[in-house]
């Protein structure tokens, strides 16, 4: 009788052992896997759906909806270097004038920019044009406001209190003055209001004519004169041809004198 080999024995190759019940059950679950790791490759594939991953879109070729890249600024070399002319106008050669023009002109192109309404707002104020100093500080503040500028925002507040008050009380010194020099016949009465108007409001238009025209009702032929020249600047400046021509005409009475 001969014996049957031994798995020991030398040179003998075991043959596979026969699957259990744990072998049958890993192999299904594995093939079970990967036949859904297929179709759902299938179907991302023949559907055209891009994922982009969280919060971005996920339909084709879609663009994300949320993204921590910050937005590319493209930088403005315009109204960079106009910024810089009319701070050098404002601060070195004591020029508001021209400083508003630049800033103006920032502003065509950058409604937002918040330099350029700050000086702006300045500008006007060092130019003493009361009322639209007071708009300028009134739309800068908000924007002080909106990026935390406590500095700045104070500083706004405060003009804004300033001159709120400032417009208000010669608005109605304009008016008690208009009242005495066209109602009342008073020139006289009406001179020192005037006056205080523009001391503290010199751009104001109106105040430069009515002045003008009551120093010339009270006779006072040289201050006359000289206020109207300078109302005749004025409205070359804002192009008004009828006051234009009321400052030529009063000029040419005063000439007679």
């Amino acid at each position: 009788m001969i014996d049957s080999p031994s798995s020991t024995s030398p040179g003998h190759t075991p043959g596979p052992a026969a699957p259990g019940p744990e072998g049958v059950s890993m192999r299904r679950v594995l093939g079970i896997a990967a036949l859904c790791c297929g179709v759902v490759l299938l179907l991302w594939k023949t559907s055209g759906i891009e994922l982009r991953g969280y919060g971005q879109s996920l339909a084709p070729g879609g663009v994300a909806a949320i993204t921590d890249e910050a937005p590319v600024v493209t930088p403005d070399f315009v109204s960079e270097r106009t910024m810089n002319e009319g701070v050098e106008l404002l601060y070195q050669q004591d020029d508001p004038e021209g400083a508003l023009r630049a800033f103006d002109a920032v502003l065509e192109r950058q409604p937002e920019h918040y330099g350029a309404l700050y000086q702006r707002a300045k500008a006007l104020d060092e130019r003493r044009q009361l009322s639209l100093a007071l708009e300028a500080w009134r739309r800068f503040e908000p924007r002080a406001l909106a990026v935390g500028d406590t500095t700045y925002l104070q500083q706004a507040r405060q003009r804004i209190v300033i001159l709120d008050q400032w417009v208000s009380t010669l608005k109605a010194k304009m008016s008690q003055a208009l009242v005495l020099l066209h109602n009342q016949g008073n020139p006289d009465a009406s001179l020192p209001l005037l006056r205080e108007v523009l001391d503290t409001w010199p751009t104001h238009y109106g105040a430069r004519y009515q002045y003008a025209y009551a120093l010339e009702e009270v006779d006072e032929v040289e201050q006359a004169r000289e206020a109207w020249a300078l109302f005749l600047v004025e409205a070359h400046t804002l192009q008004a041809t009828a006051d234009i021509t009321a400052a030529n005409e009063a000029l040419q009475r005063l000439s007679e004198y």
